[in-house]
């Protein structure tokens, strides 16, 4: 997947910051990306980009899902990183 990453534009990608930009282009331009990639391949079904936030959770910035009950919004909470 690494040369997936690639593909996303991470200008687009960095201006991802809050929930309400899921309705933005930028978020629609990399959730196509992505898309795109989970249905180039068979063995993949779950393709979305994480990040560390300002308070250092990992949060969800796109997910390829098209389930609307599935889907992780943007922004939302998934981890702590792992102490270095």
């Amino acid at each position: 997947m690494g040369i997936a990453a690639l593909q996303i534009d991470a200008g687009a990608h960095s201006t991802l910051t809050d929930a309400a930009d899921q309705n933005g282009p930028a978020y629609s331009q990399i959730r196509g990306t992505l898309q795109r990639i989970r249905d180039a391949e068979t063995d993949i079904h779950i393709v979305y980009r994480m990040r560390e936030d300002g308070e250092g959770r990992i949060v969800f910035v796109v997910d390829a899902e098209d389930d609307a009950d599935e889907v992780a919004h943007q922004a939302t909470f998934t981890m702590m990183p792992a102490p270095s």
